[in-house]
């Protein structure tokens, strides 16, 4: 899902993937207790919405529309969603 995601809306999001024994020190910074875990950060970096779990692609899309997603100027790149997790999903 989150593949599908980063895929049909490249340009418009991007996803980061962070494997949470990887990266031990990042986790702890966005005080990450379970995972999944997507965290959803506007244009600016600010943190705008947390999800512990699986979501369903619509309301990922959903929630990145909703957080401006499509809606900015051609100085706002993109917005962001990261998700963390015990594995990369580049080695699935």
């Amino acid at each position: 899902v989150l593949k599908e995601v980063d895929k049909e809306y490249a340009g418009k999001t991007r996803l980061l993937i962070i494997d949470v024994y990887k990266y031990q020190d990042l986790a702890k910074e966005y005080k990450i207790l379970l995972i999944p875990t997507l965290v959803f950060f506007d244009s600016k970096g600010k943190e705008v919405f947390r999800h512990v779990g699986v979501l369903e692609k619509e309301k990922i899309v959903s929630k990145l529309k909703e957080i401006g997603m499509g809606t900015w100027s051609r100085k706002v790149r993109s917005v962001k969603f990261g998700f963390f997790s015990s594995y990369s999903l580049e080695k699935s």
